[in-house]
């Protein structure tokens, strides 16, 4: 005994007691919840045995609380008090630790979700409203903020590890059943102890000696300590609950909470880490930001003499702010620039993904500057109004509210007059902004239609060229232009009107609230000039939600509106079904169409009454004048058109009643456009895909390509849209990419009408000698070589089928084909 006695002696060190929501405080608790979180994600991360981290846990709380009763048993003369025998919500994670290893998986369960909930409340409270937090023994101080460290530190890393695991919101019953359980114990003990006046139980302690909050002091004096005790057990494990239900995976709980529009939500899918940090930033930086004024306060009464706060103590607080915007900076440079960066990569990869999903016809149906719009334009202004400002505006929050905490601690009364003096630049902000989403709308709609413009000219230039229609097509840019200007300068008066009624209203505010500062401090002497100082700094915290929350609200709303407006273009008519979902055809290569009718949405009619048949293996074409229907009848062919009346077949089988995409594996489509990106001829060819070497020496062989292959190699670089190619080696790489795939029929529109009559010719013998593949092609130049070599020949004339039969046979009747 005498040897703790001069231990204790020694270490018994006195202190000031802490202040509450000072600047030591805002560090304590910046560097509790963000150290914890951080290493709760790395324990998890790094999947550490769980028993083990919770076993050792539970050995240092006891060591602490062994610490803690010893050292309080001696400022008393070794006179023990059974009252404070450790039976508190926050004392619960001692037992329950040591007695983990001894318990099976269902018992387990219940007490990590037990020290998740709520230990976890507890603990929080206890860092947030640190009645007992802050002591006047060093040692106890740094006992209690320990202790409580750690208990955050259980709660966040069992948290991070259930989050989103939990099978249902009822696994809480059991939980809820072991609180109360230990509160009807803590009920008896305060019975016991004889602690009835002082209260039975409180929102964060289940007793004996605590006293119960200010409203439950209310109930407990007009009601009773029974009516006291229910109603803190109810809105314990209320809150509880709440902690428990985002670790829980019922989908009918988070529909609702869920984003409509699943563009938003990708923003986010994979990346809540990195927006955590990002938060947890600017939260540090937030509290950093609600020490300057206090650290000014303090340097400035104690260059004017009425502070006792000595040099130390300003240096460890300057040091305290510059370590969190450290931490800040952190936070920023490697969360906050990933997190932007991810969610636009996530943006346009789901658009993309989503749109290669939906059908031919459905996604011409759209103008495809829309699609480029969305995914250039509007997602820049959805990083800049919504992601980037995420982090800003819960730092703008987190200030305001700090900003009046810290601000009721020098004068309620002046926090008061402030408060109401800062509503001025808030009406000011919300009229200003109110038109800003429309702007941002009209905006994005002009950035749709001048990116299709230049679509459009990008595509016709060599058209735009030729015509010499150069000057037409400036004057069309510059009416363009001045949309666009005409829109956008409307946007940028409306920006520069609600900051510059923010600001204005913001100076005026400011110095109203430091002149009523200085008049309190002169006259009535209510603050020190430190605390004037501080205050006209802190007003500025609260100026800034009321001034720029509106503003960046209303332009984040703006942004996810167009964002809706793009969802909405584009989710209907989506192939829901899986590959393994799709019916196979049973397709031999025979294609036929009966009594087809097609009516344009002008309400032309583009086909009537189309019939005919191609056996598998035969080459048939389909020859008229422009606007007879040839190319109608091949999309109908494709699937991309759906008739008015008739049907077309892929043997016995109805097209209408297969999905696109099973028809697009049994049928290749080849374009008078042929598409070429600028890469390596290999890639051109195989589209990317795996492909056995001897399939592709097949295609090139079959489809002309084997002289350019062995002059300039697969490695041969294309050119954007091919423009290393001639136009009729780009025609038969898309015969080479048709002959890989081996689908058994190939349609053809007009695919040699760019081309001059040999290369023409060239192209075509190629594309007819390949055997075994049923072939549907739209013919531009009627060349005897090529239509004596074909099974069918199909003759149109305003959409009606006049002849049809092999070349022989048509010569012989001597009627509109030859016409032709």
């Amino acid at each position: 005994m005498e040897l703790l006695t001069g231990l204790f002696e020694k270490i018994s060190w006195r202190m000031d007691i802490i202040e509450q929501y000072k600047a030591t405080h805002f560090i304590l608790m910046a560097l509790i919840f963000g150290g914890s979180f951080v290493l709760g994600y790395i324990f998890n991360r790094l999947k550490f045995n769980k028993k083990n981290i919770l076993l050792a846990l539970g050995i240092f709380l006891a060591l602490l609380e062994v610490f803690k009763q010893l050292f309080l048993t001696y400022t008393r003369g070794w006179d023990y008090s059974w009252s404070d025998f450790p039976f508190q919500l926050c004392s619960m994670p001692i037992y329950l630790c040591l007695l983990y290893p001894l318990f099976k998986d269902k018992s387990r369960r219940i007490i990590e979700y037990f020290l998740m909930t709520y230990n976890f409340l507890g603990a929080v409270a206890a860092v947030i409203v640190p009645d007992s937090l802050f002591v006047d023994y060093v040692l106890l101080t740094v006992h209690s903020v320990l202790w409580h460290a750690l208990l955050v530190f259980i709660g966040i890393y069992l948290l991070i590890n259930h989050w989103r695991k939990i099978s249902s919101p009822l696994k809480f019953i059991p939980v809820a059943g072991l609180y109360l359980s230990l509160a009807g114990v803590a009920v008896i003990l305060n019975a016991v102890f004889n602690n009835i006046s002082n209260g039975t139980i409180n929102m964060f302690f289940i007793g004996p000696t605590y006293p119960c909050m200010i409203i439950l002091d209310d109930i407990y004096e007009n009601v009773g300590w029974i009516a006291s005790t229910l109603s803190m057990m109810a809105a314990t494990t209320v809150a509880a609950f709440l902690i428990f239900l985002p670790c829980c995976r019922n989908k009918r709980l988070h529909t609702a909470s869920e984003p409509k529009n699943p563009l938003i939500k990708s923003l986010f899918q994979n990346n809540k880490f990195n927006l955590f940090m990002s938060v947890l930033g600017t939260t540090v930086l937030s509290m950093a930001i609600l020490c300057v004024p206090q650290f000014t306060q303090r340097l400035v009464d104690y260059l004017a003499g009425v502070s006792d706060i000595g040099v130390q103590k300003l240096v460890l607080m300057a040091a305290g702010v510059l370590f969190m915007v450290i931490f800040s900076g952190v936070c920023t440079y490697h969360f906050r620039t990933v997190f932007s960066a991810r969610a636009v990569a996530q943006y346009r990869q789901f658009s993309c993904d989503y749109l290669s999903q939906k059908k031919v016809s459905d996604f011409y149906a759209q103008k495809t500057g829309m699609y480029m719009s969305a995914m250039t334009n509007d997602i820049l202004r959805i990083k800049e109004n919504l992601l980037d400002q995420l982090p800003i505006i819960s730092q703008i929050i987190i200030c305001g509210v700090g900003a009046v905490i810290v601000m009721l601690r020098y004068n309620v009364l002046l926090t008061i007059a402030s408060c109401v003096i800062s509503m001025i630049p808030f009406g000011t902000a919300i009229i200003a902004g109110r038109k800003m989403p429309e702007a941002e709308k009209r905006l994005s709609e002009k950035n749709a239609e001048y990116l299709s413009f230049l679509k459009d000219f990008s595509v016709g230039f060599t058209i735009i060229k030729s015509y010499r229609v150069e000057n037409i097509f400036s004057r069309l840019h510059r009416e363009h232009c001045a949309e666009v200007e005409k829109v956008m300068l409307r946007r940028e008066k409306l920006t520069e009107k609600v900051n510059y009624f923010a600001a204005v209203s913001g100076y005026i505010t400011r110095f109203s609230v430091l002149l009523v500062c200085a008049l309190a401090a002169k006259k009535y002497g209510l603050i020190t000039v430190g605390a004037v100082i501080a205050f006209s700094q802190l007003i500025s915290y609260i100026i800034d939600p009321v001034t720029e929350l509106p503003a960046m609200l209303a332009n984040a709303k703006a942004s996810c509106e167009a964002a809706d407006k793009f969802w909405e273009k584009i989710k209907d008519d989506v192939n829901d079904e899986s590959p393994n979902d799709i019916k196979e055809l049973l397709f031999d290569g025979g294609v036929r169409l009966c009594n087809i009718n097609y009516r344009y949405s002008d309400d032309s009619q583009a086909l009537r009454d189309v019939s005919f048949s191609i056996r598998p293996g035969e080459k048939a074409a389909i020859i008229g004048a422009s606007g007879s229907g040839k190319s109608t009848i091949l999309k109908l062919i494709m699937g991309i058109l759906k008739p008015e009346s008739g049907a077309v077949y892929f043997g016995d089988n109805d097209i209408s009643e297969a999905d696109e995409s099973e028809i697009f594996r049994q049928a290749a489509y080849i374009q008078q456009e042929v598409f070429i990106f600028d890469g390596s001829l290999y890639d051109n060819i195989t589209l990317f895909k795996e492909y056995e070497e001897e399939e592709i020496d097949r295609a090139i062989e079959k489809s002309g390509l084997k002289q350019l292959v062995d002059e300039k190699g697969m490695d041969y670089n294309c050119g954007e849209n091919g423009a290393a190619l001639s136009g009729g080696e780009k025609q038969r790489i898309s015969i080479a990419r048709s002959l890989l795939r081996r689908t058994k029929l190939l349609v053809a529109d007009e695919i040699t009408a760019a081309l001059d009559t040999e290369t023409a010719y060239r192209v075509m013998d190629s594309l007819i000698s390949i055997e075994g593949i049923t072939e549907v092609m739209v013919l531009h130049d009627l060349d005897a070589r090529v239509l004596e070599r074909l099974d069918k020949i199909i003759v149109l004339k305003d959409g009606r089928i006049v002849e049809q039969g092999s070349f022989c046979e048509l010569t012989q009747k001597n009627g509109f084909f030859i016409e032709q």
